[in-house]
């Protein structure tokens, strides 16, 4: 499980080993903003000896026309480190109400 939003101060949530924790946004490439299907981010964050790294890239956009729609879906890979230890992770997800 992986959370963030725009709303909050560069923060975002991820399960790791079992427990829920707390990640500051280190770094951006590319950006949310101009998105288009296969549009692609990368976000790094971190704290003490772990870092995720997040490869965005989207799949679904609303079309212009469509005024009930909200969101953003997207496929992503997370790259986490602990220490020595690294697991890569494949999600989907979206961003939107």
């Amino acid at each position: 499980m992986f959370v963030s939003s725009i709303e909050e101060d560069d923060t975002a949530w991820m399960n790791i080993g079992g427990r829920d924790v707390k990640l500051s946004l280190v770094s951006v490439q590319g950006r949310i903003g101009k998105d288009g299907v296969d549009t692609r981010s990368t976000e790094r964050y971190a704290t003490g000896d772990i870092t995720v790294v997040g490869r965005y890239i989207v799949t679904k956009v609303c079309a212009p026309e469509d005024e009930n729609c909200e969101s953003t879906s997207y496929s992503v890979t997370f790259v986490v480190t602990k220490g020595r230890q690294s697991q890569t992770v494949k999600a989907v997800g979206s961003c939107g109400c």
